[in-house]
């Protein structure tokens, strides 16, 4: 992909597709949307995480190759993991953020560490790599697919 700078912007490039590297006040959105989406997971509060997401049955999230489709679906899943730990943290590192559409979606990508223990004790932790696709609505950004691939490493 060949990116041009667009006109008086060295920090925003366009390139052929009509993609940009997102403006800084647009990093900084879905920056701030991938912390509230941290917090949410950490307190483990499905019904605030579902919240970032889309909420229709056309949602898509895929988690190391297991497809969940449609946001009632993406929420009963993260309900019913959670369910399984009794404590569990997430951090992610600044995303990478594309822009298309006139600013009105984006594309972020980022790299993120987790760690999680269950009930019984058992801890395992690891790191995961996180791409969104985000829309504009209502002057907010939600989040319309999600692919997270993890890697586990138990006893950390």
């Amino acid at each position: 992909m060949s990116m041009m700078p667009i006109s008086g912007n060295s920090h925003t490039r366009r390139s052929s597709t009509g993609m940009t590297s997102a403006p800084q006040p647009v990093t900084e959105e879905i920056g701030q949307l991938l912390q509230s989406l941290n917090q949410s997971a950490c307190s483990m509060n499905a019904d605030a995480f579902a919240a970032h997401f889309w909420q229709d049955p056309s949602l898509i999230y895929v988690f190391n190759g297991r497809v969940v489709q449609g946001w009632q679906a993406m929420a009963q899943q993260h309900k019913e993991s959670w369910a399984e730990l009794s404590h569990c943290h997430f951090k992610t590192e600044k995303p990478q953020v594309v822009c298309c559409e006139a600013g009105r979606t984006a594309v972020a990508t980022t790299v993120g560490h987790f760690s999680a223990t269950n009930h019984n004790g058992e801890r395992r932790a690891g790191r995961f790599i996180l791409t969104l696709t985000c829309v504009r609505q209502n002057g907010r950004w939600l989040i319309v697919q999600a692919h997270e691939s993890s890697t586990r490493q138990s006893g950390q």
